[in-house]
């Protein structure tokens, strides 16, 4: 008889949903629109250390999965200094390239600079629940020389029921979690007693101020919870009422599935006899079935995990009438999240100043994306949170979790045990039903940008004067005079708009309107002031605030902060020093002027062949920089003439820039040569072009001011435009080379940064070189990474 039900279980569980009602079809197929229309973003950030002193810089790297894979959903990401009062002090912009960013912030001197908040998202991202933004604190809120008297803090336990609720008459699991007001875990021992006194049972936290017990609630019954925590404080905690009828929910892995049992009340009402079983990972439902319980008061299905890749995995459970009664997540480790690295030392030297060389390797073909910060191992104690941690876990969940690395660096049995706690006590990013069910999609009020735009309004004309196809020839002027040239086209309504542009700082526009001011000398042009749309002003999440419990500086940290206070004064007079002497310095070569001059960001980093063109008589000869190009780069094909072209290296096409601005073969072909002063043709990949630039890249430069080129700009200025926000390079001192700085004692306790360390099939090995400092004896390496698809690597080592 036993085996018979189980038989009949199993096929009830595993065939599909049958005849769907016209609720169900609603609800359904709007969850299937919303998951294919409302990408989550999830943003994870590396730093170069995990804490900071006012008045440092901080260094930062930003890696975006969305479906579990590289997003491509965004272009544009914002990243703010919050102070302790909510205000926004700083803000920068930066743009996405295959699902990273990085940049800095120079942090404020004194007490401006204390109890200060990261927050990072893109727009797209506000579409949603703002708690699941990227937040963390960067300096404690109390100056670094003041040391925090150690006072016990107020203990919350607050219990949770699996699936949601518990009801009279079913046993049901119940988790617990205890923690201060901070958020931190605390330990607590205690009893559940009834309303008549009677001792249910005992109770204790088993990890991080987790733990569950069974309990089986009777009607007319409340329970309480009698505690103590670790300090000796005692308190009272009520459990929620239980429900007088419902379903209970029991979730256990069983290795190759996720198990789940469904219990109801022998007397259950009858839309809890018909159950509803769906699941969904990573934007995509990829489970249902139905649970018939009209015979049985309890049943068992079970989730093959087979076809599932790694994640949270929301089950939901529904009524007969398609309304949710009980939600849990569970975690699915396959094992298939991560990408192996390896780190070593060609050269160690821990000695004052001892010039070491790292290399690392992926032995992976695919391409990945990867970012190193080396410190002095003494500044971060470890077990932060990392990119494997947050992209797969807390990045979905709502609330403070303390030490997530723990879940994934351990594979006990323990560790998958707490980490099944640790969902039973988080909230996590939900679906809406109700409104899925009524088939409404949630409102978008930010579309998804794609970096840059030029906006503005012409007034002073008719529409009727607007001809079809008109446009505005627009010229972007940096501060380093560089300039790039785009037309616009116009709409009949006098507004234009043109997106997809690229360019950092502060710009100047000059215009031109052509036949427009033939037929209206009165004409002007209105340019937007910024080229990315103003996000809201937002709330800070108390969740993230709970890094304010440091009252002071690591003791490491602190002693790094006093010796950069000694060295600064001397440092500043040898840099106005160097300000005001000509220093006689070895000749920089022509070309190594050129690349100084043009060439920023991105294009900075890779090998290239680079040409000259200010001095080469016979350049001019050329009809344009492609039919230069042909002929002088080993295994990059130009064949054609004309504007008619075709490109191809290593089999792909290689990306063209102008100006750094992409650009195609047109464009590229109507440049004049006796406009161009240099041409850098990249090596594949260059990680600068949508795609990751599988053929490299071929960027050409025109001539700024002082090198002949014509500067004759029709239009008037119509004031600025913000763009991206500057570059900023790490300083990581050459001590074979001689400098007046060198003799300034070294107390960096970050020796090295660099946010873009790219590997392929052919480049599988990076090697970098750097140099100690003057006080540190151990090292601490940490390199995360993603490649191209969504797999994750972190490498930590400590070297002695």
């Amino acid at each position: 008889m036993k085996s018979t039900r189980h038989l009949l279980l199993l096929f009830v569980f595993l065939s599909s949903v049958g005849c769907l009602s016209l609720s169900a079809q609603t609800l359904l197929n709007t969850l299937t629109r919303y998951n294919e229309q409302f990408d989550h973003e999830k943003v994870h950030v590396q730093f170069d250390k995990p804490v900071y002193n006012a008045g440092e810089t901080v260094w930062f790297k930003a890696y975006l999965l969305s479906k579990n894979m590289p997003t491509t959903v965004s272009t544009n990401f914002h990243t703010e200094l919050v102070d302790a009062s909510g205000q926004v002090i700083e803000k920068k912009v930066y743009p996405i390239f295959e699902a990273t960013a990085a940049g800095s912030f120079d942090l404020p001197k004194g007490a401006k600079g204390e109890g200060l908040l990261f927050r990072a998202y893109t727009t797209w991202m506000l579409n949603f629940d703002s708690a699941y933004l990227y937040t963390r604190m960067l300096t404690p809120e109390k100056s670094s020389a003041v040391t925090a008297t150690a006072q016990p803090r107020a203990t919350t336990l607050r219990f949770f029921p699996e699936g949601g609720d518990w009801v009279i008459g079913l046993p049901s699991n119940i988790a617990f979690k205890a923690a201060d007001e901070t958020g931190l875990p605390r330990k607590v021992t205690g009893m559940i007693k009834d309303n008549n006194g009677t001792v249910i049972t005992d109770f204790k936290t088993v990890h991080d101020g987790m733990g569950k017990v069974v309990l089986l609630p009777e009607a007319g019954a409340t329970y309480t919870a009698e505690w103590k925590d670790e300090s000796g404080r005692t308190g009272t905690t009520t459990l929620p009422a239980a429900l007088p009828d419902g379903i209970a929910l029991e979730i256990k892995n069983l290795g190759k599935m996720l198990g789940y049992t469904i219990t109801r009340k022998d007397d259950a009402d009858e839309r809890f006899k018909k159950i509803y079983v769906v699941a969904n990972m990573h934007q995509y439902t990829v489970y249902r079935a139905t649970a018939n319980l009209a015979k049985t008061a309890i049943i068992s299905g079970g989730i093959p995990l087979d076809s599932l890749v790694s994640g949270a995995l929301q089950v939901t459970l529904f009524d007969a009438n398609w309304k949710p009664l009980a939600e849990r997540v569970a975690f699915v480790d396959r094992n298939d999240y991560s990408f192996p690295a390896t780190v070593s030392f060609a050269t160690k030297d821990l000695g004052k100043r001892g010039k070491n060389l790292i290399e690392i390797e992926v032995p992976d073909t695919l391409r990945s994306n990867l970012s190193i910060a080396i410190t002095d191992a003494q500044v971060s104690e470890g077990g932060e949170q990392d990119i494997v941690s947050r992209l797969m876990l807390t990045a979905d969940l709502r609330g403070y979790v303390h030490n997530p690395a723990y879940y994934f660096t351990s594979k006990s049995d323990a560790a998958k045990e707490h980490l099944d706690l640790l969902l039973l006590t988080h909230g996590w990013r939900r679906y809406n039903w109700e409104a899925l069910a009524k088939g409404v999609l949630p409102k978008v009020r930010f579309q998804r940008d794609n970096y840059l735009a030029i906006r503005g309004n012409i007034y002073g004309i008719m529409p009727g004067q607007i001809r079809p196809q008109e446009q505005i020839n627009v010229f972007i002027e940096a501060q380093d005079s560089s300039r790039q040239f785009v037309s616009v086209p116009i709409k009949p309504d006098g507004s234009f708009a043109l997106e997809g542009a690229l360019f950092y700082d502060t710009v100047r526009l000059y215009y031109m309107l052509n036949d427009i001011n033939k037929i209206n000398r009165k004409a002007s042009v209105e340019f937007a002031r910024q080229a990315y749309p103003s996000a809201l002003k937002l709330g800070v999440d108390p969740a993230a605030l709970v890094s304010r419990r440091v009252a002071a500086l690591p003791v490491r940290e602190q002693y790094f902060a006093q010796k950069r206070e000694e060295v600064l004064p001397e440092l500043n007079r040898k840099i106005r020093t160097l300000e005001n002497v000509t220093v006689r310095a070895k000749t920089q070569s022509r070309e190594q002027a050129l690349e100084k001059r043009y060439v920023t960001g991105l294009f900075q980093s890779g090998n290239s062949r680079n040409f000259n063109l200010v001095d080469d008589p016979l350049a001019g000869s050329y009809m344009n920089a492609l039919q230069y190009l042909q002929g002088k780069v080993a295994g990059l094909q130009i064949h054609g003439s004309g504007a008619d072209y075709s490109l191809d290296r290593r089999g792909s096409t290689p990306a063209l820039f102008i100006d750094e601005m992409p650009a195609d073969v047109e464009l590229l072909t109507n440049i004049a040569m006796t406009d161009v002063a240099y041409i850098k043709v990249i090596d594949p990949p260059f990680m600068g072009a949508v795609g990751g630039g599988a053929g490299g890249a071929i960027a050409v430069y025109t001539k700024k001011g002082g090198e002949s080129v014509r500067n004759n700009i029709p239009g008037l200025s119509k004031g600025t435009l913000v763009g991206y926000s500057a570059l900023k390079q790490f300083y990581s001192p050459d001590y074979a080379t001689s400098s007046p700085l060198h003799e300034v004692e070294d107390v960096r306790s970050t020796l090295y940064w660099n946010p873009f360390l790219l590997t392929d099939k052919a480049n599988r090995k990076v090697k970098i070189q750097f140099y100690n400092n003057d006080v540190s004896n151990s090292l601490r390496v940490v390199i995360e990474g993603m490649n191209e698809v969504g797999r994750l690597t972190r490498v930590e080592q400590v070297i002695r």
